[in-house]
């Protein structure tokens, strides 16, 4: 799979989160799935768990989420295990402030 970046900066971003409820549940099952799979694939350090939607902001095809985050006390395991993060695993002192950009395609 290719990686490219894309500048995103200039774009006239609109805030949709007071507007929106369905589009912000579906974000932070997102945010939840995203978060899991980087720390699995990464196989090491602990897991991240999504506490709470900043911001989503849409334009055209193109949605920002906005989020927070903490690291937990749960250790990433090599095997493909499956771990509970929201019943099994403690909240540290650590927390991120995480960004996710998604381009939606039409066909």
């Amino acid at each position: 799979m290719k990686s490219f970046q894309v500048d995103i900066s200039s774009l006239p971003l609109k805030s949709v989160k007071s507007e929106n409820a369905a589009l912000v549940g579906s974000a932070m099952h997102s945010v939840e799935f995203a978060l899991y799979k980087v720390d699995s694939e990464r196989r090491s350090g602990f897991y991240k768990k999504f506490k709470d939607i900043i911001d989503v902001s849409q334009y055209g095809i193109v949605t920002v989420i906005e989020a927070t985050a903490v690291e937990t006390d749960c250790k990433v395991i090599d095997d493909d295990g499956i771990v509970d993060i929201e019943e099994e695993c403690k909240d540290t002192d650590v927390s991120y402030k995480c960004k996710f950009v998604y381009f939606y395609s039409y066909g």
